[in-house]
């Protein structure tokens, strides 16, 4: 299965509008990859062929063992992976169709709900992508990556303090080496001087009164 490192948002999605661009630049995991506007029509995009050959090899797989789980969540990993390489928002509803199969064959799968709410944060559907990691959280509370995006997915929703509690027990939890950390713990310093920010001017706007 292909590893998914999520690395910064090169180009805006415009379509996710300035929230989804703050998740996808500090989620610091979507390796974007720009096409050339300068390649010829003769030329070939060898990362759209090997996404074309992965996607048609597990494709004829599933047509034959259509109850295969874990070759469902690798359906939705390629689709995921070109989605994150061409801001094709067409590829994350794509990886959604086939990790809900996997689900619908088994929905113990906490990766593939983690990786399905993460394409649904990147489309824009912050609250369905909320509600499909506490999901992953009621399997497995301890659920590191779901823990994570729950702090990017609240962030973005404007639930501040649901971001802190989350982000906070991901550090308890995370490996001391997890590659995050670091982000996390600077994300977190920041949300909480924006909810000190916010606290302090409700305050003096009330004794103003």
């Amino acid at each position: 299965m292909i590893d998914k490192t999520k690395v910064s948002l090169i180009n805006k999605l415009i379509a996710l509008g300035i929230a989804v661009l703050f998740i996808a630049s500090f989620l610091g995991g979507f390796a974007y990859l720009v096409n050339s506007p300068q390649q010829t029509q003769n030329s070939v995009d060898p990362q759209e062929l090997n996404f074309q050959n992965e996607a048609a090899q597990i494709g004829a797989y599933l047509e034959e063992n259509p109850k295969d789980v874990q070759a469902w969540a690798e359906l939705g990993n390629t689709y995921y992976d070109r989605g994150a390489q061409t801001e094709d928002l067409n590829m994350f509803a794509a990886a959604i169709d086939a990790y809900r199969r996997a689900l619908e064959l088994d929905p113990n799968q906490n990766d593939a709900r983690t990786d399905m709410a993460l394409a649904y944060l990147f489309m824009g559907s912050t609250e369905k992508a909320i509600a499909e990691l506490k999901k992953v959280l009621e399997n497995d509370p301890n659920h590191v990556n779901a823990i994570l995006d729950l702090g990017y997915a609240n962030k973005v929703a404007g639930n501040l303090s649901e971001a802190v509690k989350f982000w906070e027990k991901f550090l308890e939890i995370a490996p001391q080496d997890h590659p995050k950390r670091a982000d996390v713990e600077k994300g977190l310093e920041e949300i909480k001087k924006e909810i000190s920010k916010t606290e302090k001017d409700t305050t003096e706007l009330e004794s103003g009164r």
